[in-house]
């Protein structure tokens, strides 16, 4: 007879039947399930009779992706025409929280007025389920906002962003003012 213990914290696994007896072989057959925590986790199996376990290794998986959280780069300025200081990113997670890797996520800026160039406009989240782009405020000063979708979900978040004007611009005296004329009167 087998028996499977199961962990109560991290990644682990339940087994059915448990305890396990062998067959006509000697042989001992059950069905794991993944708990939701998503990492590799070392089984140890004892067995009457015999005093050295017995051990190996089962990997949980995430699902697929579900949500995003740790969202940053949002409510910055950057001057127009200058890269903004902190990237945008988030982190891709399954319905359990555990981070999603291989998932493909868009940047969108507006296609008008005040906007950013993202660079890159598409990233696959890395191990972490982490994915970031740089952004570039356009020549034009306001807030807007950055969709986000990820594959899958759609828009999942949005961050926004201000292009702020350049404080060293100054207006300049251009000459003569031109004509002046009363309220109501032509100009001459």
């Amino acid at each position: 007879m087998g028996i499977f213990p199961t962990r109560t914290t991290g990644a682990s696994s339940s087994f059915s039947p448990n305890p396990a007896t062998t067959d006509a072989n000697g042989s001992i057959s059950v069905n794991a399930t993944a708990n939701t925590i998503a990492s590799t986790c070392n089984v140890g199996v004892s067995f009457s009779g015999i005093a050295t376990p017995t051990s190996f290794q089962l990997t949980n998986l995430a699902g697929p992706a579900a949500s995003v959280d740790s969202v940053s780069g949002g409510n910055q300025g950057a001057i127009t025409s200058t890269v903004f200081a902190t990237p945008l990113g988030l982190q891709v997670l399954d319905q359990h929280g555990n981070l999603v890797a291989g998932v493909t996520v868009t940047f969108s800026a507006p296609s008008a007025g005040a906007s950013a160039s993202l660079s890159p406009v598409s990233v696959m989240s890395d191990a972490n389920g982490f994915v970031s782009t740089t952004a570039t405020a356009d020549a034009i000063a306001g807030s807007y906002v950055v969709g986000v979708s990820v594959a899958g979900l759609g828009t999942v978040a949005q961050i926004t962003l201000t292009n702020l004007l350049d404080p060293t611009i100054t207006i300049a005296d251009v000459g003569d003012s031109g004509p002046n004329a009363s309220i109501g009167s032509p100009f001459s």
